[in-house]
């Protein structure tokens, strides 16, 4: 892959706190208004994940990115470290941690 993306893989981890949060997390009241197609989609493809990996890897590989993004492992191991860092310590530390702050 080369050098590690990291704001494009927080953006698709935001992306899926906000339309995809996993089981447990609450993203809020402008998460909840934000339009997204695919949102029931999301939520069948990732329902009975076992953990933060396994929800991102199921959208990862479920068709709603390229397959070619989806087959990184890499990349999907940030997307889910990332989002593992916002659901715990917030979005300010997940970018912190992406832009190597």
């Amino acid at each position: 892959m080369g050098q590690m993306p990291n704001e494009m893989a927080l953006t698709a981890a935001s992306w899926i706190a906000c339309v995809a949060p996993p089981a447990g997390f609450d993203p809020g009241e402008i998460a909840a208004e934000m339009e997204e197609p695919q949102r029931e989609n999301l939520a069948k493809a990732t329902a009975g994940a076992k953990n933060t990996h396994e929800h991102v890897e199921k959208i990862m590989t479920g068709g709603f990115f390229p397959t070619e993004l989806g087959e990184h492992a890499e990349f999907t191991d940030r997307v889910a470290e990332l989002l593992d860092i916002i659901v715990t310590d917030g979005v300010e530390a997940a970018a912190n941690n992406a832009l190597g702050e």
